[in-house]
């Protein structure tokens, strides 16, 4: 994408009001450019994407001849935003706009191509908005690499294949961007991508609730992991692939308060729904209604010790209910923790979980399986991540030594369902070159044979 038609039409949309102030910093949702106002230059952070309905509005002015959307189309059109790039279209829309005949096309036909590339760019948006060309073309060919796998139907493979567990629910690709802040590297999170029945790009706020770190190196609000660079200054994203599961022993209770959410993927759809809605962070009213009723108790007590002998039973049942009270206060913590379970029981995103089961690098163009000193579980681990973990099984994977064909699949389902049984379904496998190999060009996916136990 050539920089300066993107600073044009940015400049372009964002002096029609019709791009968004970037909060997320660092982001796909964030871009920094170059404004040029009536004041002098300044730097703009801005939401790189429009929205469709002010890409229809663009478009059908375009249609019905208003110039100022002509002129705006054929910025698109240049710079690959909104619209498929196409230096032919821009330049005939830029002589539409200047109410010029352009050299290559008649008004008419640059109309109709400009309905079939308004349905292509609608038909690609992410959650209602156009990203530019070259923020998809990115991302769509990390995404491709990352989700082709071909079904293994007994073919030979060569040795060092590690297979990994492939559990049920919605898998999700998280893209953190390498960023160097003075001396030290940081990866913070780009995107999350993942599939509903579409393709969807789910904001850092709505991951950040399911506990994915925005960070890599983050702990919750802990940075564990100052200078993230492990593999060299050339990596430009890190992939960590997972995915969204609903842990078995939350099950019962899910059915009990969301009936109707079978799925994970309908679970998803119901936390997004929720997602803006309030949620408390603050548990010290436990606290304070137990010493409002402590005080209570207090100020009878006063009442019945100024005459024991008449209040006897009173003064005794009240004694009781003061010591109560002050031990429930001085052990709140747990009190409080109990509050906080029951009501996060009413949020969705209490039964979801997200396990990551692998990372990788992308760097010149190709998704690598990183050489890693530790053990890939323990990496994540590191990062801030859930990963498979059980204390008996201590690894994330089986690697096969053997040069050829895999067999015994259904056993290793079996193997790893009893490891995980109490946690998450297996229901299948992964399998992926070595670690050590410098590139993932075959990755297959097995499934267990219906019917058959293992």
């Amino acid at each position: 994408m050539n920089a300066d038609a993107l600073n044009a039409v940015l400049n372009n949309l964002y002096g029609r009001s019709l791009l968004t102030v970037a909060t997320n910093r660092g982001t796909m949702d964030h871009m920094r450019f170059t404004y040029h106002g009536r004041m002098g230059d300044s730097e703009i952070d801005i939401v790189p994407a429009l929205h469709t309905t002010a890409l229809r509005q663009i478009v059908l002015g375009a249609i019905n001849g208003n110039l100022p959307d002509m002129n705006t189309v054929g910025m698109m059109y240049a710079s690959g935003f909104g619209l498929s790039q196409s230096l032919i279209k821009a330049e005939a829309w830029a002589c539409f706009a200047m109410m010029q005949p352009a050299p290559s096309t008649t008004y008419a036909a640059a109309i109709a191509a400009l309905k079939l590339d308004y349905e292509a760019a609608k038909s690609t948006a992410r959650k209602d908005f156009v990203w530019p060309n070259a923020v998809e073309k990115t991302i769509d060919e990390v995404m491709r690499k990352c989700n082709t796998q071909q079904k293994y139907t007994d073919q030979p493979l060569p040795s060092g294949c590690i297979i990994t567990p492939r559990l049920s629910g919605v898998r999700i690709n998280l893209v953190y961007r390498a960023y160097k802040v003075g001396d030290s590297f940081h990866a913070f999170l780009y995107g999350g991508f993942l599939h509903l029945g579409e393709r969807i790009i789910y904001t850092i706020d709505e991951l950040n609730q399911l506990g994915v770190p925005l960070e890599l190196g983050m702990h919750g609000s802990r940075k564990i992991i100052t200078n993230y660079a492990p593999f060299g200054e050339s990596a430009k994203l890190y992939v960590v692939q997972g995915t969204l599961v609903i842990p078995k022993q939350k099950r019962d209770l899910l059915r009990e308060h969301f009936p109707d959410c079978n799925t994970v993927s309908a679970l998803m759809h119901r936390y997004l729904e929720s997602v803006k809605d309030p949620r408390s962070t603050d548990f010290d009213h436990v606290v304070i209604e137990l010493r409002e009723k402590l005080n209570e108790v207090l100020k009878k007590l006063v009442k019945y010790e100024a005459n024991p002998k008449r209040y006897a039973s009173e003064l005794a049942k009240y004694q009781k209910r003061k010591q109560k009270l002050e031990q429930r206060i001085e052990n709140s913590a747990a009190e409080i923790a109990a509050e906080q379970e029951a009501y996060s029981r009413r949020f969705p995103e209490h039964y979801l979980r997200f396990v990551a089961s692998g990372i990788f690098v992308y760097q010149n163009g190709k998704l690598m399986a990183p050489q890693l000193l530790v053990k890939e579980k323990v990496h994540l681990q590191s990062l801030g991540f859930r990963t498979l973990h059980h204390p008996v099984v201590d690894f994330l994977g089986v690697e096969y030594t053997e040069d050829k064909a895999l067999s015994g699949l259904d056993n290793i389902i079996a193997q790893f369902e009893r490891a995980f049984d109490d946690q998450y379904t297996v229901t299948g496998l992964n399998i992926r070159p070595s670690p050590k190999s410098v590139n993932i060009k075959r990755c297959f996916s097995y499934s267990k044979v219906k019917g058959v136990k293992s």
